[in-house]
């Protein structure tokens, strides 16, 4: 099977489809990696610079214009330039049905007719399209890459912020701890009250096992009180932190990382941000104890009845794999949307601060229809989402009413038969209950897990790459001298706009810089 990979920003498709083919012929490649090795710039990469990488990589690739019959016959796979402005990959065609298969770092993988791939692929009025056809040279297999595993990374990214807050974190998992024990101890006073109480018709044992639970659930509000309050304040502290220090580490990367980086790629990166706080504050309250909780309660319920526990995991279990069944098109679509949300985050910057320059060439019309259109693009994904959440809780729904209809019946019948009393049967109708809790915080888990882990290969590039070297240099005078200085702006196909430029700026004198329009003096400055 393929394998496709999700573009992380607004200007990866070019490298992540380089990706995908390296990973199709044997290779893993780091997107990281291959930034390193690219000349990006905000638009992305042109096909020269494809090419070029390709090349770096041990890979042969040639860029060719051609027609769609001669795509339907080419090696596959192969980089496609997609709607004129999008790079994606055709890795199959199946020429009987006429269907043409494309892995789009943007969407994931999707199905096209021969009229919507020729419309697409094929720019209007014209009759060829471009492709890179590449594949493996005899160096492909020397190239060796670090392996890195970005779940640990995240936890250890985590863990410094857990350490500075240690303290808080021991108190509220003392908390969740508290409250448990008194979830615990519920079904066991339940089934005194109702077998001893009711049954001896003891009525001061029933007042007193009454009073118990009430102090328990008292105790479970007021702790859940507390560590609610602890939980915001402490999160409150760590988003500072967090967002401080990923604007510090972004403050120490060279000019040249800010040129190859559309704005609001940073701006959903702090949001992503949020979403590892979200996860990190959830851990303690949600994981930990959701482990506990099921060791627990499953304990008591195989104590009561095995066939009722058997019967249990069999369909909890069956809840977990129908929610696994859409956690790919989950990490798809949250893809899309942080890839379509940044475009037209960008759309609307320039809409707004280039608002003198959009009139003076009447183009205001022409800028609002590309945040339309990008927007519109955000609405279909946030539908299919939607669509996705209904069938994924709809599903589970489902199968959490058979699973007590279940339960509920063997235990009616186990107590026709005098082998259950009712107060175990309502005990185990507790258990159920509150064993239904952990099993549907697995799933919301996991995806939280997923959404972290996201979040974070998105922040990695700024997080652990190396930055602009500062030191502590000492200027012995505030002349400044370009010797021989050479420069260009990102991407293959840029001039260089400064080129052998020698000059001596002194201290304490005017030094005026004159020339033509367009030769370098701003980019000097």
């Amino acid at each position: 099977m393929f394998k496709c990979y999700r573009q992380l920003e607004h200007s990866d498709c070019g490298l992540t489809c380089i990706r995908m083919i390296a990973r199709y012929y044997g290779h893993k490649i780091p997107l990281k990696h291959l930034r390193s090795i690219s000349d990006l710039n905000r638009l992305g990469m042109s096909i020269k610079d494809i090419t070029d990488c390709c090349a770096s990589e041990g890979m042969l690739a040639k860029a060719v214009r051609i027609d769609l019959e001669t795509a339907s016959r080419m090696p596959l796979p192969a980089i496609l330039y997609w709607r004129q402005r999008h790079f994606v990959v055709l890795y199959r065609v199946d020429d009987k049905r006429g269907k043409y298969y494309i892995a789009d770092p943007a969407q994931g993988k999707s199905v096209y007719s021969r009229e919507d791939f020729n419309k697409y692929w094929i720019p209007e009025g014209g009759d060829r399209g471009l492709a890179v056809l590449v594949e493996p040279d005899d160096t492909f297999d020397d190239h060796v890459y670090e392996r890195t595993n970005n779940l640990r990374q995240m936890f250890r990214y985590m863990g410094s912020f857990i350490r500075q807050r240690s303290k808080s974190f021991i108190v509220i998992l003392l908390l969740s701890l508290l409250i448990m024990l008194a979830d615990m101890a519920m079904p066991l006073l339940l089934r005194e009250t109702i077998d001893k109480g009711i049954g001896l018709k003891d009525m001061g044992l029933v007042v007193t096992l009454l009073l118990g639970q009430f102090a328990m659930i008292m105790g479970s509000m007021v702790s859940g009180g507390v560590m609610d309050i602890l939980l915001t304040k402490l999160g409150l502290r760590i988003d500072i932190e967090m967002v401080t220090t990923f604007l510090v580490r972004l403050t120490k990367f060279p000019l040249s990382f800010f040129d190859r980086k559309v704005s609001s790629d940073f701006i959903q990166k702090i949001d992503d941000q949020s979403r590892i706080k979200d996860f990190l504050l959830s851990f303690p309250n949600s994981m930990l104890v959701m482990i506990l909780n099921f060791i627990v309660f499953s304990g008591l319920l195989f104590y009561y009845s095995p066939l009722i526990f058997a019967v249990f995991i069999a369909i909890s279990l069956l809840e977990i794999g129908w929610s696994a069944l859409f956690l790919n098109r989950r990490k798809t679509l949250n893809f899309t949307t942080f890839v379509y949300s940044s475009e037209n985050r960008n759309h609307a910057y320039e809409l707004t601060n280039g608002m003198a320059e959009l009139k003076v060439n009447n183009a205001e019309d022409v800028r609002v229809s590309k945040w339309r259109k990008t927007q519109e693009r955000l609405n279909e994904a946030a539908m299919k989402s939607a669509w996705l959440n209904l069938f994924d809780s709809n599903g589970r729904s489902v199968l959490v009413r058979i699973k007590e209809l279940l339960v509920t019946g063997i235990s009616a019948a186990m107590v026709i038969n005098g082998d259950m009393t009712i107060g175990i049967m309502m005990t185990l109708g507790y258990i159920t209950g509150r064993l239904s809790q952990p099993f549907s915080m697995l799933s919301s888990s996991i995806k939280s897990v997923q959404d972290a882990l996201l979040s974070y290969e998105r922040i990695d590039e700024v997080m652990n790459s190396d930055t602009e070297f500062r030191g502590d240099a000492r200027y012995e005078n505030a002349s400044i001298r370009f010797d021989g200085v050479w420069f260009k702006y990102a991407g293959a196909g840029s001039p260089f706009v400064i080129q052998d430029f020698s000059l001596d700026v002194e201290e304490g004198k005017v030094t005026a810089l004159v020339g033509e329009s367009g030769c370098g003096k701003s980019t000097l400055i």
